[in-house]
């Protein structure tokens, strides 16, 4: 019995395979046999195959949108207040040095006019022209000057200066030749005029001198005139004058002064000498 089970199976397969070679023949065979018929061989029409119309998509279920989490908003920090701005200081504009003026110097011998000026009553005398301005002074009515302004001459002859000869115009050193004949001065002659040793003539005639005659005149050595005429002096002629050995002209008549005069005198040309019988000492 088990030995037909075993058989079944493979008979059963034969006769599906010989079906299936006749199933696969049949159209051929059948082709043929109309084909000898003279039958129009039947043509194939394709089965269409229903399209499947797509049914309608199904709407995605929403998903749900998970909730942000909530941000962490951070604290905020406390803004930083920048340093003030350092203050840029406004640079001190430097002054521009404006050059001082240099004061043009005073003539050295001008004080000692000035001094004469106020001495004799400069504002009333006869001429004072330029006196006591920046004129230079060779400009000044009776003063002669050199090119470095030191006076030279100093002549000032009948033109009403009246007062005492300031010592201050024995700082004119540079003159030779000062003459003031024909005024009113009156008082001493200062000895400071025995500074100027350059002088070469002193006229002082006709004025109001009183006192001596002053020893410091035997400095100037270079003197040429010496002019005392009318005034009220006093005293002798002192010995130092001795020293005045260039002298050529003499001019003591009434004077007021008495003794003798110095050998050195002796070729001075004056009838004063004769007049007031003023022996050689």
């Amino acid at each position: 019995m088990d030995g037909d089970r075993g058989i079944e199976p493979m008979v059963d397969e034969k006769a599906r395979g010989t079906l299936r070679v006749l199933l696969i023949a049949m159209p051929v065979f059948v082709i043929a046999l109309l084909a000898a018929c003279g039958e129009p061989l039947p043509t194939h029409t394709p089965v269409v195959t229903p399209t499947e119309t797509p049914g309608p998509s199904p709407t995605p279920a929403p998903t749900e949108t998970a909730a942000p989490a909530p941000t962490h908003t951070a604290a905020p920090t406390a803004t930083q207040v920048p340093p003030p701005p350092t203050p840029t200081g406004t640079p001190i504009p430097t002054p521009t040095l404006v050059p001082t003026p240099t004061a043009t110097p005073r003539p050295v011998d001008m004080p000692a006019l000035e001094a004469l000026y106020r001495a004799t009553d400069g504002d009333n005398w006869i001429h004072n022209d330029n006196w006591l301005t920046d004129a230079p002074l060779g400009e000044w009515y009776g003063v002669t000057a050199d090119d470095m302004e030191r006076v030279t001459v100093l002549a000032l002859t009948e033109n009403e200066l009246d007062g005492e000869i300031p010592p201050e115009l024995g700082n004119l050193t540079g003159l030779t030749k000062l003459d003031l004949a024909e005024n009113q001065l009156r008082g001493a002659m200062p000895p400071e005029l025995g500074n100027l040793t350059n002088l070469k003539v002193l006229g002082l005639s006709d004025n109001e001198l009183s006192g001596t005659l002053p020893a410091e005149l035997g400095n100037l050595t270079n003197l040429n005139a010496l002019m005392l005429r009318n005034n009220q002096l006093s005293g002798e002629i002192p010995a130092e004058l001795a020293n005045l050995i260039n002298l050529t002209l003499v001019l003591i008549l009434d004077s007021g002064l008495s003794g003798c005069r110095p050998h050195s005198w002796g070729s001075a040309a004056s009838d004063d000498f004769l007049e007031i019988q003023v022996p050689f000492c």
